[in-house]
């Protein structure tokens, strides 16, 4: 994709090619410039609040690939729509792992029931005991 100029697909009438254009090549150009060219026409080609979001996440998530994440945070964050982190794929991933770390170190320490471990946790009685099932098998 990087040998693709970006600004064609910038200019694109269709959001998700324009959303691409974060992949294409930025011809010297600032990544910020780029990103503020991207959204701004995001704006301009979707037809629903729905949808922009939904190409604000397209977006941040291809941005990863070119480790311009915090730039395009940035500027989604100006869009007049909310770009709600906390929904993302990776965010919640992690917030998953970080439940299981604690159900880990909660099972290893002994002192709560699996019920009382899986409250703290807030995750459901079932999915404690799978972890203690693995943790079991090791």
């Amino acid at each position: 994709m990087r040998d693709y100029d970006h600004r064609q697909l910038v200019r694109s009438k269709i959001p998700e090619e324009v959303v691409l254009a974060i992949l294409g090549d930025f011809k010297g150009e600032r990544a910020e410039e780029v990103i503020g060219k991207i959204v701004k026409n995001l704006q301009r080609a979707a037809d629903s609040p729905a949808k922009l979001q939904k190409y604000a996440r397209q977006l941040a998530i291809l941005a990863r690939l070119r480790n311009l994440v915090k730039e395009t945070i940035k500027i989604v964050n100006t869009m007049p729509i909310e770009y709600d982190i906390t929904q993302d794929y990776l965010y919640l991933e992690g917030k998953q792992e970080q439940k299981q770390e604690i159900i880990i170190n909660l099972l290893k320490v002994g002192k709560l029931s699996v019920e009382e471990i899986a409250m703290v946790a807030q995750v459901d009685v079932d999915f404690v005991k799978q972890i203690q099932e693995k943790m079991s098998k090791r």
